[in-house]
């Protein structure tokens, strides 16, 4: 059974919230599907479906008109992680996590305002409202997790996360020899919280992850130490059982932030710095 092809991004208001690009690399998986369309499908976590613009300006392809009432109905905000899924004739499944990691639960209710109902209408069809075509001089700006300028020892290799102000304040106090990420906690007490974290912070760093190893252990410099369950995904490790432990025996709460290090590439663990707001 083929693998469908995906790719993710992370929003933030100031590049996607009008438009979206997508990945470069990623266009290719579109074959011939995309050429003269003006028009592609987001399928959300529910189920409701969007009709979204789609234009080309040279090498690069995005979503247009449509996108921003996608991005409204969904309730997708600064730091949301969206996973795209294509499924052949210009359609998408879109997963939509919050910055705790966790599925958004308004993506699952959404409702699409856009008041038209697909009909089963043949990919490359057009419409009134289709995809504008983006004129030669547009200027987009690259995405965050595209490109992103790292500064030496602040942004380790597998780090694609664009800073917040307050995780922005521990980068500037805390280093480290070894490769780190930095993540301020965002979750729901009514939910059972996880981890994400991207699979490339391991492999770029030269720690084994196999698909085999089912724990990952979790030290703080006092001694603690907690074993997590990993489930092993294409691009991401979700981190559960003994997350919400770690959390409690270390009193995070939403707004602290903490620093994941690699101190041992030879063994599957990360060392945590917790820095607790307001800090």
């Amino acid at each position: 059974m083929d693998l469908l092809p995906v790719f993710f991004k992370i929003y933030f208001p100031d590049d996607s919230s009008e438009i979206m690009k997508m990945p470069e690399e990623f266009v290719g998986h579109l074959k011939a599907d995309y050429k003269g369309c003006r028009q592609a499908y987001l399928v959300g976590p529910g189920g409701e479906e969007w009709r979204v613009g789609f234009a080309r300006c040279g090498n690069d392809c995005f979503f247009t008109d449509g996108w921003k009432t996608f991005v409204k109905d969904n309730g997708v905000a600064y730091g949301h992680f969206l996973l795209f899924r294509y499924r052949g004739g210009m359609r998408f499944k879109v997963n939509i996590f919050t910055p705790s990691g966790l599925e958004s639960e308004a993506a699952f209710t959404a409702k699409c305002t856009q008041g038209w109902k697909n009909n089963g209408a043949e990919k490359g069809q057009s419409s009134n409202n289709g995809g504008q075509v983006l004129p030669a001089c547009c200027l987009v700006k690259p995405s965050a997790d595209e490109g992103t300028s790292r500064r030496p020892g602040k942004r380790p290799k597998g780090e694609s996360h664009m800073m917040s102000a307050a995780e922005q304040r521990v980068a500037d106090v805390f280093s480290s020899v070894h490769p780190f990420i930095i993540r301020q906690m965002n979750f729901e007490r009514s939910q059972m919280p996880v981890l994400h974290i991207l699979k490339s912070f391991f492999s770029e760093n030269s720690v084994i992850c196999k698909p085999s190893d089912r724990h990952l252990v979790l030290r703080t410099r006092h001694g603690g130490c907690w074993s997590l369950t990993i489930n092993h995904g294409t691009y991401v490790h979700t981190l559960c059982d003994g997350w919400a432990s770690f959390l409690r025996d270390n009193n995070v709460e939403n707004g602290d932030v903490c620093v994941f290090e690699i101190a041992d590439s030879s063994k599957l663990e990360l060392l945590v710095h917790v820095f607790h707001s307001p800090f």
